[in-house]
């Protein structure tokens, strides 16, 4: 993509029928930008992020989008895995190479490797993996797609310390653009540039 700015918000307000969420707030999104959205819970993090999606829209103000803008989420709902295929059927899905955001293109048992799973794990049905294994499989299976903006939401929840620290590594060489909604300040310190903070109705960029 050449565009530089992928979202630009002016003056954008939001409400539901018995509570206003957003007010006047004015905020863009570029490429390469790497953002910490934070703030308490009912502040509209996840409002915005919809709103970001179009799954919902402000009822003033302005936002524009890139042509195309390519989102994907990674949320704390993940999406269930197939249990009688093996991680090298999710992730190869038929190829034995995959090829990654970057451009480049990696054998699916080396990428594997990048996420801990041994030899041995790699063709084992997914109902035989723990419940770590899982949710290594499943950010390995998102971080393989390539987005123009990747939203990460409470990521490092029920990961163990080693998949957080792949993550983290993973985040810091990526050269797209990522919002992380995390309370996790050791990892936002690691990876975000920048931080918008809701409260009060409000957007604060810092």
């Amino acid at each position: 993509r050449k565009t530089k700015q992928l979202v630009e918000i002016k003056e954008a307000s939001f409400s539901y029928p018995e509570k206003e969420i957003l007010k006047n707030i004015t905020v863009s999104i570029f490429k390469r930008d790497k953002i910490a959205l934070i703030g308490k819970n009912g502040q509209g993090k996840t409002t915005l992020i919809n709103i970001l999606q179009e799954k919902l829209k402000f009822i003033s103000g302005k936002m524009k989008s890139a042509d195309g803008l390519d989102i994907k989420v990674f949320s704390q709902n993940r999406d269930a895995l197939p249990l009688d295929k093996s991680p090298f059927d999710i992730i190869g899905d038929g190829q034995d190479f995959v090829h990654l955001p970057d451009g480049s293109q990696k054998h699916v048992n080396s990428y594997l490797e990048n996420f801990l799973f041994q030899s041995t794990e790699i063709r084992r049905p997914i109902n035989t993996l723990s419940g770590g294994e899982k949710n290594r499989l499943q950010l390995a299976l998102f971080m393989k797609e390539a987005a123009d903006l990747w939203i990460f939401d409470e990521p490092t929840n029920d990961l163990d310390i080693e998949t957080i620290e792949i993550l983290e590594q993973r985040l810091r060489a990526y050269k797209g653009s990522v919002i992380i909604i995390s309370h996790d300040r050791a990892f936002l310190d690691n990876i975000v540039k920048t931080s918008w903070l809701l409260h009060n109705k409000k957007l604060e960029v810092f």
